[in-house]
């Protein structure tokens, strides 16, 4: 998007306005130093396209603030501020502009803008943004609501960029009755203050606040208001919460968001709006099977499922994918279209519709994560197609993308040892630009891991040299402890009594794989066993197998010819004593083994 280091030029500079003038914007621009724009703005980058959900949404405000509110007068002229012969002139008729008027000197920009210089329109921009943050205390809501639109009508990609946009956010969260007018429309106030708020993230600097300012919004109003909005407000709300990372714990606005989705018709165009929902509920940890239901029956349909965008098909997927739902009807239609496209993509009367980086990572987490039997063919195409994005340069700025996406063929058992080096390399070259990401990081060392315990022939030794990717006795922090499904020290404190046993010692064997087990050390060491706990949302809904970290987890123990019992709730309510748990580990061996899947790419 537009980087936020082009906020260089001086907005104002007093030597070159006259002394009545001189006056007026020193003080404007006490606390506004620097512009907005540039006239390298104007001629390298486009602000005249937004995203088709932003344009929806906005299409849906102005309809309903056009049915609802009343209309204000335009009391200015075009022919008293444009076309400009001089700037100081446009500046002090800028002066003269009342508070409700700015929205349509706005409007008259957009006018002027295809006669003007470029250096001569990002002055415009920024002396009206300037005169808009002065004029602000006198706004009443719906009139900051108004300018706010008319600059998304001028400027829709670049609005978060104002001045004025940064202090309204901070106005319409904190807005109270008193400043109010038109508190019979407080509803839609309320939707329209959430939409510019979720427009915050294409500006680092305005997402820093955006987060706090719609958390403060939403315990004020949203409960309010829940019972009548309509499916777009909703919409508008649930996207504001998704793109600022609003974190809220609402059990009727949950069940709120579900009820839309099943009401959905993508048929009708409302495909949009489904996946602004699904984003949402994803972020949230709303699981329904219901939802899930209504996803199968997408699928199921040929016509619909192709109906949808690639990023739309994988943003279905991925729902399903954290609901555990490894419906082989769900997976194999998306997986089929999404190998379709990424061979042949489609195209349109202006571009193609190729595959983004983040959509294939994505996708190959959910196969990773349901288990999907991919064929050595479609595996070797992924590959390809991220080789030939590194050669365009797509994964300088994405490196920890790539590394998932090696970690997800990996567990796919994928194991291409040129990609890994590009992967390890690419990131080790990011890390020294960035600080510590223990999150994103942690995905690294599990491929580390896996690729020292399986692929130990791996060239890249000294990226790896000092690194130890197992230990038996590795202790688990107590974080680990605390936000385990099974009481480990219970367990442990347990099995440990048993004649038979000697110890029982919670560890984290593989370093990265933050699943702690229970090695049992028996007084004969061929008994000797490591015991994986499997809870209910570390399993798969139908086939009832593991989760990919899981699986990995198993099978690189597997690779360390270690005796592996896995022990699920089901398991732990029947009482089972060491004897029991060591003949399961002889049959989970055998049936490992049957199960074990590696390409060597």
């Amino acid at each position: 998007m537009f980087k936020n280091n082009i906020r260089c030029l001086i907005k104002f500079i007093p030597g070159f306005f006259d002394k009545a003038s001189v006056g007026h914007f020193s003080r404007i621009t006490q606390c506004h130093n620097y512009a907005s724009f540039s006239a390298r703005d104007i001629l390298h980058e486009t602000c005249d396209e937004a995203g088709t959900l932003t344009a929806t949404f906005a299409k849906y405000i102005a309809i309903e603030r056009h049915k609802l509110l009343q209309q204000t007068p335009t009391t200015i002229r075009y022919a008293d501020y444009f076309p400009i012969a001089d700037i100081r002139s446009f500046q002090r008729e800028l002066q003269k502009t009342p508070a409700d008027q700015v929205a349509a000197l706005v409007i008259f920009a957009s006018t002027y803008r295809p006669n003007a210089e470029p250096q001569t329109y990002a002055k415009v921009l920024n002396d009206i943004d300037s005169i808009a943050v002065k004029l602000l205390p006198q706004m009443h809501e719906d009139v900051v609501l108004r300018t706010l639109y008319a600059f998304l009508f001028l400027i829709p990609n670049w609005i978060t960029r104002l001045d004025f946009y940064k202090a309204a956010l901070n106005r319409l969260a904190t807005n109270n009755e008193q400043h109010n007018e038109s508190t019979n429309k407080s509803l839609e106030n309320f939707v329209q203050s959430c939409f510019y708020l979720g427009l915050s993230k294409k500006n680092v600097s305005a997402k820093a606040n955006a987060s706090e300012l719609l958390q403060n919004l939403l315990k004020q109003k949203l409960e309010n208001h829940l019972d009548n909005m309509h499916t777009f407000d909703l919409a508008i709300v649930g996207n504001a919460i998704y793109k600022t990372a609003t974190s809220i714990n609402i059990d009727k606005f949950n069940q709120r968001v579900i009820n839309e989705v099943l009401k959905l018709d993508i048929g009708r165009g409302q495909d949009g709006i489904l996946i602004t929902y699904l984003k949402l509920m994803r972020f949230l940890r709303v699981r329904s099977p219901n939802v899930c239901e209504y996803l199968t029956a997408i699928c199921k349909n040929s016509d619909s499922l192709a109906r949808l965008q690639v990023k739309g098909q994988v943003h279905i997927f991925a729902y399903l994918t954290e609901c555990l739902w490894d419906n082989e009807e769900c997976s194999k239609p998306i997986i089929e279209l999404f190998f379709k496209n990424l061979l042949q993509p489609r195209r349109f009367e202006f571009h193609s519709e190729a595959v983004r980086i983040k959509d294939l990572c994505t996708f190959l987490w959910c196969c990773a994560q349901m288990n999907c039997a991919l064929t050595t063919e479609q595996l070797r195409h992924v590959e390809n197609r991220l080789f030939d994005k590194l050669r365009e340069g797509e994964f300088e700025n994405y490196p920890d993308q790539l590394v998932d996406c090696c970690l997800f063929l990996w567990i796919l058992g994928y194991k291409s040892q040129e990609l890994l080096e590009r992967a390890l390399h690419t990131k080790s070259a990011a890390k020294s630009s960035k600080g510590a990401q223990p999150k994103v990081d942690n995905r690294l060392t599990v491929l580390m891991s896996a690729s020292q315990i399986e692929q130990q022939s791996v060239t890249s030794k000294d990226l790896l040299k000092g690194f130890k990717a197992y230990d038996i006795d590795a202790k688990v922090p107590n974080y680990l402890l605390k936000s385990s499904d099974f009481d480990l020290k219970e367990l442990s404190l347990k099995w440990s009594q048993e004649d038979s046993v000697e110890t029982a010692q919670i560890v984290c064997p593989i370093t990265g794989i933050n699943i702690p087990s229970i090695h049992i050390k028996a007084r004969s060491p061929e008994d000797n066993v490591l015991v994986e706990l499997l809870s209910e949302s570390q399993t798969l809904q139908f086939s009832k197998e593991p989760i990919a970290i899981v699986r990995l987890k198993l099978r690189l123990l597997q690779a360390l010819n270690q005796k592996i019992a896995v022990v699920t709730t089901k398991d732990l309510s029947e009482n089972l004593n060491i004897k029991d748990i060591v003949h399961n580990a002889d049959d989970e061996k055998s049936l490992m083994g049957q199960k074990t899947n590696s390409i060597q790419a």
